[in-house]
């Protein structure tokens, strides 16, 4: 039987929306946090759903890690130790990578469209240091030939 979180990667859209509603009302209380984000079964499953090869889990994993980080600091600092974010961090840090920071730069503009997730993220120091890095000139010109091309 497939848990909470493993839902998030349903085909079914509304099957998902619901499961990370769910998940977003779970996380807003203690016990719940901890389930989501502490050392369980469920946390792994998060990190291993943000980690997959799937675009959309990976962006309806975000959304929600986002969403919670919007909570509160404690939430924010949370979803920062869970680790959800590391494979986008990971993709923005590396600017040779080009197609990495490529996808990563698109995933952080879809976010950037869901309003719930937006705030929260924006919270969290580790894409903060990620977001002004962008701003170096190196990496703007990179993309700027790879637009080009």
């Amino acid at each position: 039987m497939p848990t909470l979180a493993n839902l998030l990667d349903d085909e079914d859209t509304s099957v998902a929306s619901a499961a990370s509603s769910v998940l977003r009302l779970l996380a807003e209380q203690e016990e719940g946090m901890e389930l989501l984000l502490g050392d369980s079964p469920m946390a792994t499953t998060l990190r291993n759903l943000a980690n997959s090869a799937h675009s959309v889990t990976q962006l309806r994993v975000f959304s929600l890690a986002g969403s919670i980080a919007g909570l509160s600091p404690t939430a924010a600092a949370k979803v920062e130790q869970a680790g959800i974010f590391d494979v986008l961090i990971a993709q923005l840090e590396d600017p040779q990578d080009l197609l990495a920071c490529m996808a990563g730069l698109e995933v952080l503009a879809e976010l950037s469209e869901s309003g719930s997730a937006v705030g929260g993220i924006s919270t969290l120091p580790a894409m903060l240091r990620c977001t002004a890095r962008l701003a170096d000139a190196s990496i703007l010109a990179m993309l700027r030939c790879k637009a080009l091309q």
